[in-house]
C-alpha cells in the first residue's frame, strides 16, 4: 500500500467499460456479500460510453470503495451504485447504510495513515484519489441525508492517451 500511494503509477489506458469493472468487483466480493447480509443494486444508464482508463486499476479502486461499503455496515445492508453521464463526464455514485462519517474523520480522511480501522494502513482512501485523479477525475464523499456515506466520482469521457 506503501508503495502504491508514494509512487502512484500512470495509467495504461485502454477502451474500458466501467460497468463491467465493477460488476467484475461484485462477482469478486460475490462470496462476503452473501455471508455478510449485503446486497450490492447497479443502477446503471442503458448505454454507457466507453472511456480510456485503465481497467485494473480503476477496479482496485472500486474494490477499495466496496469494500469501505461494507465495513460501515458490520451487521449487512445494501451498497447502490449508480454510473451515470452528463455534462462530458460518467459519474459513479457508491452509497451505503451506515453510520456516515463523523465531522471529526471527515476533516482527516484523505490524510496519509489515517485510519478508523484496528487492521489497515490508512493508505486505501489515498490511493483510489490518487487512481481516480490520474484518469483526471475528481472524487468526494459526503454524508447522505437519510443515512450512510456516499462517493462521488467523475470522469470524463474524453480523455488524452498519456
Amino acid at each position: 500500500d506503501f508503495l502504491n500511494f508514494a509512487r502512484p503509477k500512470k495509467p495504461n489506458r485502454r477502451a474500458c467499460q466501467i460497468d463491467e469493472v465493477i460488476v467484475k468487483n461484485i462477482h469478486f466480493l460475490e462470496h462476503q456479500i452473501t455471508e455478510n447480509g449485503y446486497v450490492i443494486r447497479t443502477f446503471f444508464d442503458d448505454e454507457i460510453p466507453v472511456v480510456m482508463a485503465d481497467k485494473d486499476m480503476l477496479y482496485q479502486a472500486f474494490l477499495n470503495l466496496l469494500i469501505n461499503g461494507m465495513q460501515a455496515m458490520p451487521r449487512g445492508g445494501a451498497i447502490d451504485v449508480t454510473i451515470e453521464t452528463g455534462d462530458g463526464f460518467l459519474w459513479i455514485y457508491i452509497e451505503d447504510e451506515g453510520e456516515g462519517v463523523s465531522a471529526s474523520v471527515m476533516e482527516k480522511i484523505w490524510d496519509p495513515f489515517f485510519t478508523t480501522k484496528e487492521k489497515g494502513t490508512g493508505l486505501g482512501l489515498g490511493i483510489v484519489r490518487n487512481i481516480i485523479e490520474s484518469h483526471d477525475g475528481m472524487i468526494r464523499i459526503d454524508n447522505r441525508s437519510e443515512k450512510g456515506a456516499r462517493v462521488s466520482i467523475k470522469i470524463p469521457l474524453s480523455q488524452e492517451t498519456r
